[in-house]
């Protein structure tokens, strides 16, 4: 262990079991190598706040990198010490497409897409989070006009597997500068090309 500095752990699935649990032995090796002087680093898709609160409250975390690499997170701080930001025209030009981004470690957008969540988001988790962990607005370009900065990262969800596919092809195409992911059945992520848990660990 004394060879190793940081261990970087993404969550679901890896350091959470399919439960989204964060299991005792699993908790017990995390508090083994934060005693051997490990620094532990979460890594995620979600803002800080949107981690589960049993990660959020380790006690010996001091970064986290969040949002697939949008920020690095510095906890005790609670301040960013790295971003890596889609620009606000690009954004709004991506929003044509979908409905929904992260800003300022938060969800948001329209409140009619939120309203009818469940015609899009097929699994229970992921429907709790957009209820829960976005903020309703009129209307979300417009918004993001009005606060006139980048954004963390765009979101769409769809349960139409081929139109996903094909989203993720044509907005792969039409906007080079950023990266476009997906890490479950129905969803698209969409960060700037730099934001990516690698870079992230580097800076």
């Amino acid at each position: 262990m004394n060879s190793v500095k940081l261990l970087a752990l993404d969550l679901d699935g890896t350091l959470l079991n399919s439960q989204k649990e964060l299991t005792p032995r699993t908790r017990d090796a995390l508090y083994a190598a934060a005693e051997a002087g490990v620094e532990i680093v979460p890594t995620t898709g979600r803002f800080f706040t949107g981690m589960p609160e049993v990660i959020q409250k380790l006690p010996f975390l001091h970064y986290a990198i969040t949002i697939n690499g949008a920020q690095v997170y510095d906890i005790r701080e609670n301040k960013a010490v790295s971003t890596a930001e889609i620009p606000l025209e690009t954004a709004l030009r991506v929003l044509e497409y979908l409905d929904g981004c992260y800003q300022d470690n938060w969800g948001w957008m329209t409140r009619s897409m939120q309203e009818n969540a469940a015609a899009f988001v097929p699994i229970d988790h992921s429907l709790r989070m957009v209820r829960s962990l976005r903020t309703p607005v009129d209307e979300l370009k417009a918004y993001l006009r009005e606060q006139n900065r980048s954004v963390q990262k765009l979101q769409l969800f769809t349960p139409d597997d081929a139109l996903r596919g094909r989203l993720l092809i044509d907005l792969a195409e039409r906007f080079p500068c950023l990266s476009v992911s997906t890490s479950m059945p129905c969803n698209i992520e969409i960060n700037d090309a730099h934001a990516n848990k690698g870079e992230a660990i580097a800076s």
